[in-house]
């Protein structure tokens, strides 16, 4: 149930023999594109499971079929990126009073830069360790996009009802894709393939949105559609800012009293500071990491 405006509306589950047959994952994603077409349409209710997996009217009949792209399902990288960052988190936690700064480009880590860091009081290391914006394949992503419009967009084909039809891409949990590279790959499907435009009206990414800020905390939305005809519903007219991103951690190796483990923070000042010790200047860090051909830090 959500309440809106002193309004009770509803997420009405029809087929729960094949929702409960969903991957947790899936169904949180499903989830939480209900919640924000709540959030920005006037229907009172979203049926689940039903013609499609999600479906609403809101000015005119909406189809939607969600395909996820999930970050633990796609064990090439992830076998990858579990590999880099045990070995990474290896070199750190071999020295004593230590800052790395690292990067992830095959299947090697690459020592970017190595200094010592004064704090006697203690033995700690950490690091800023940051993934290639190719660390997933340009092709494979496009592969994987593909793939998943052409399934979703077979089944919505097969609704008689009138109404529009959206295939929604779902990024919002796959950290190596940014918001940026899967638009244009969208758009790049929509305008090379004929066979989408017969069968549905348009595709929208749900994903991180920088637009819609509240306290520093990302949204997650619906984007607007790419389309050749008119979106009538608020949903697909959020504002929205697409951006690009690089994967990035902080490994540190530490020894923590009584387990209290929030000592990691980004100082006011722009320092990562781990307990009482600054260890390098966090913005400069990463904006010398994001220039992959710049290797003088000092110059930088």
């Amino acid at each position: 149930m959500y309440i809106r405006n002193g309004l009770q509306r509803k997420i009405r589950i029809v087929n729960d023999k094949k929702y409960n047959k969903l991957n947790n994952r899936v169904k949180q994603s499903i989830y939480r594109i209900c919640r924000n077409i709540l959030s920005r349409s006037s229907c009172n209710e979203i049926v689940v499971e039903d013609l499609s997996d999600i479906q609403f009217y809101d000015l005119e009949q909406y189809f939607l079929e969600v395909k996820s792209l999930l970050f633990f399902e796609q064990k090439g990288i992830l076998e990858r990126f579990e590999k880099i960052n045990r070995e990474f988190c290896d070199i750190v936690s071999s020295s004593q009073r230590k800052f790395y700064l690292g990067f992830g480009r095959g299947r090697e880590p690459e020592i970017v830069q190595k200094k010592s860091v004064y704090n006697p009081l203690a033995k700690d290391s950490s690091s800023i360790f940051m993934y290639d914006k190719n660390f997933l394949d340009e092709m494979k992503l496009f592969s994987d996009i593909c793939s998943r419009v052409d399934t979703a967009t077979k089944q919505l084909s097969k609704i008689s009802e009138d109404g529009r039809k959206i295939a929604v891409i779902d990024i919002s949990q796959h950290p190596f894709i940014d918001p940026l590279r899967a638009w244009h790959c969208l758009n790049d499907l929509w305008l090379d393939n004929f066979g989408y435009k017969e069968n549905i009206e348009g595709i929208s990414l749900f994903c991180h949105n920088i637009a819609q800020r509240s306290n520093d905390i990302v949204s997650i939305a619906l984007t607007p559609c790419i389309s050749d005809v008119k979106i009538k519903s608020p949903v697909f007219h959020q504002p929205f800012q697409l951006v690009e991103w690089n994967v990035m951690s902080i490994p540190t190796h530490a020894t923590y009293k009584h387990h209290k483990q929030s000592s990691i923070s980004i100082t006011r000042k722009g320092h990562l500071k781990v307990k009482r010790t600054n260890y390098a200047p966090f913005w400069k860090s990463t904006n010398f990491l994001m220039q992959n051909n710049t290797r003088d830090f000092d110059a930088y």
